[in-house]
This record gives C-alpha cells, structure tokens and sequence, in this order.
C-alpha cells in the first residue's frame, strides 16, 4: 500500500518520523493501533456516528514531561490494517494546531484509564524485554550505567507489570530520573500512567530509548 493522499497536516512545533529501522517501531505502532481502536470504539458509541474514522481526525496524548501534546493522524495507520499491510512510517507531531473531528467527552473515567494503561504498558514492557539483553551487554547489569531512558523505563516497565502503579522493591533503592521528573520508592502504589505520566511520554520515553540503542 503506498502513502498516496495523506491527510493535510496543519502547523505543528515539531515531528518525528518512526520507521521500521527504529528498534521501537513495531511497538508504537502497537501501542497506537491499541488506543486508537478504543478512541474510534467510544467516541462513534458516543456521539452517534462513526465520522471520527477519517482522514481529518487527530489522535491527540498529553506528556507531564514537556506539555506538549504529542499524536498522530490514525487514518495513516488503520488505512493499512485495514487493508492488511504493516505501515512503513508512523509520524508523531508535537502540540499539531488542527481541529479535531467531533468527539464525546475525553476519556477521563477511572475505568477507562484503567483499560488505556493495560493498552499502554503491554507494548511498553514487550519493547524493554526485547532490547534489554542488547543493554545489557553494552552497558553492563549495574543500571547506574545505563542510559538515562532506559534505566527510567526500567521503572516503569516495573510498575506496569505490576497493575500499572510503582513499585521498588525496597525502600531504600535508588530513585531514576528522566528530564527531570524524579520516581522514587516513596511514590510506591502510585499510579505510573495518569496523572504522573501521560501517553505522550510513553512515546517520547520509546524513542529516545530507541536512540540510545543506536552507535
């Protein structure tokens, strides 16, 4: 499938262009597909028409990081599920100026962040078990050493696969950071995803993990 007719892109900061030379491609393009299927699922039970599912319609995740507003166009992707082929690039756009298609209300109930962080995590944590044993053998098992986003990810990988809250497993471990936001063991059974980090983090924290795979 080529990338014929995209949608028309409105002014935007920044972007970045994930292809299949990224060691986290597969994984965004999992994460992504994951939450738009349940934005596209809740938005056309909501307001009563699947118009959402078009070219003009913008997937927008917050970052705690930065507060930018990181997202995509989901037609750039569904168009090839759809017709079962694998996207060759995913384009992420920073605090993109556009208006979106009519929507119900954001998905902010505690069920239904409940079910995004499950979305979230899975494709985060596959990601990190993936490429850890290539961290491993370059930077050695003391994640002290370590790059900064993966010795964060470490982290979250953690409290992701433990029901999505922090967890160390003791009090007297060692906090990371990552741009300055600090997670400590003080902060076990807090929720990782909502409202410390947002979704756009998660994509930030991927590829610059992905950066730091590369010589």
């Amino acid at each position: 499938m080529t990338d014929a007719n995209p949608p028309a892109h409105h002014d935007h900061d920044s972007a970045t262009t994930l292809t299949r030379d990224h060691t986290c491609f597969d994984d965004v393009v999992a994460l992504l597909a994951d939450v738009t299927a349940y934005m596209y699922l809740v938005d056309t039970i909501r307001t009563g028409t699947a118009s959402v599912a078009t070219e003009s319609f913008y997937g927008n995740f917050a970052s705690k990081i930065d507060g930018a507003d990181r997202g995509f166009y989901p037609f750039e992707l569904t168009r090839h599920l759809a017709a079962n082929t694998w996207p060759d690039s995913i384009t992420i756009y920073d605090n993109l100026a556009t208006v979106r298609a009519p929507k119900g209300p954001p998905l902010t109930g505690s069920e239904h962040q409940k079910l995004v962080r499950q979305m979230v995590g899975g494709p985060l944590i596959r990601y990190y078990e993936t490429y850890i044993p290539q961290v491993l053998a370059t930077h050695g098992t003391d994640p002290t050493n370590w790059p900064e986003p993966w010795d964060f990810a470490r982290v979250v990988r953690n409290a992701f696969a433990h029901k999505g809250t922090i967890h160390f497993e003791s009090a007297t471990a060692r906090s990371v950071s990552w741009h300055g936001l600090v997670l400590s063991p003080s902060m076990n059974g807090h929720e990782i995803l909502f409202p410390i980090l947002g979704i756009g983090d998660i994509l930030l924290l991927m590829i610059e993990m992905d950066t730091a795979l590369r010589p």
